[in-house]
């Protein structure tokens, strides 16, 4: 299984479960970004705690979700963040687009306060 979906207090988690995210399974985990995005009701999170390694043409895949998500007023979050992928995110500058989250728990919570 490279990928899983589920929704937890009404936030889609989409999790990687490949060690090397790359353009291999870009355009796969995209459509299924694109398919809860169509769904037009929920925020979500990305767990990313298997992947160590992110090519550029995936890391595309998880911007342009999030700009999609933006327009309609809805975000995407990241979690469990692998230390060697961490680096990656400083280097790029995605620090400053993605919220990123020890954990699914804590990323789901960031939703819920926003709500309170």
């Amino acid at each position: 299984m490279k990928f899983s979906s589920k929704v937890k207090e009404g936030i889609a988690i989409e999790s990687v479960h490949i060690s090397r995210a790359t353009y291999n399974y870009a355009q796969e985990f995209k459509d299924i970004l694109d398919q809860r995005i169509n769904d037009g009701k929920l925020n979500i999170v990305v767990c990313l705690k298997g992947c160590k390694y992110m090519d550029s043409t995936f890391l595309g895949t998880l911007v342009s979700a999030a700009r999609k998500l933006k327009q309609s007023g809805r975000s995407l979050k990241i979690s469990d963040l692998h230390s060697e992928t961490l680096v990656l995110f400083e280097i790029t500058g995605m620090m400053r687009i993605f919220e990123i989250y020890k954990n699914i728990d804590e990323a789901v919570t960031s939703y819920t306060h926003l709500v309170d």
